[in-house]
């Protein structure tokens, strides 16, 4: 059996028995090596969702964490998915008072490093998520992360220290993004810096 993260190995194995598991990761098309550079500090916290837009994803969590963001921020929604879902998130934007501060930038392909690299951190507060492609895109040009206990990558963002991982509950992912905008803003340089050789030594296709 082939498993992508060591989530997914655990869950196959509550499943059944199989001869033998490989652990291999999803193979993810990355950019020129990035170039690290000092970011000048922005007093608004610019958040990222990256990915298609979907229930198991949890932006519904997501949007009433945001209520409870005390910083100035902004978020960017990049991705597309079904328009009546879409639009019942945006009833939950207005119904919390914060969809002046939501961008909805549809769907990235090419440029979608160039947008990962002009924010402060990707958020993916998935109920459920094998592998997570996107997060290692995200670290690949330096950009920390917040995700999920459920995301497949979870253990190896905790394990080198490339971001943090919440619940999926609104309270954990609004208490930690506080945390990181008033007492962690040096975590995100030391990411920014390091997560770009880290993904490159551990994801790139030779390896």
């Amino acid at each position: 059996i082939h498993v992508t993260s060591e989530m997914e190995n655990k869950a196959m194995r509550r499943l059944i028995h199989p001869k033998s598991i490989t652990m291999l990761p999803n193979f993810v098309k990355l950019p020129g090596q990035i170039q690290f550079q000092e970011r000048a500090h922005s007093p608004i916290l610019r958040l990222l969702f990256f990915s298609r837009i979907e229930e198991k994803k949890g932006l519904d969590i997501f949007f009433n964490a945001l209520m409870k963001v005390s910083v100035p921020f902004m978020l960017t929604i990049a991705g597309d998915g079904d328009e009546n879902y879409i639009e019942h998130l945006k009833t939950i934007a207005v119904r919390n008072a914060i969809e002046d501060k939501i961008n909805w930038a549809g769907f990235y392909n090419e440029n979608k490093f160039d947008l990962l690299l002009d924010h402060d951190l990707f958020i993916l507060p998935s109920y459920d998520e094998n592998f997570g492609n996107a997060v290692i895109e995200s670290l690949s040009v330096g950009t920390p992360v917040l995700i999920s206990e459920q995301v497949g990558l979870a253990d190896y963002v905790k394990a080198n220290n490339l971001g943090c991982i919440c619940q999926t509950n609104p309270d954990s992912i609004s208490n930690i993004i506080n945390d990181i905008a008033t007492d962690h803003q040096h975590d995100l340089a030391r990411i920014r810096k390091a997560a770009p050789g880290i993904i490159y030594n551990d994801f790139n296709e030779d390896n």
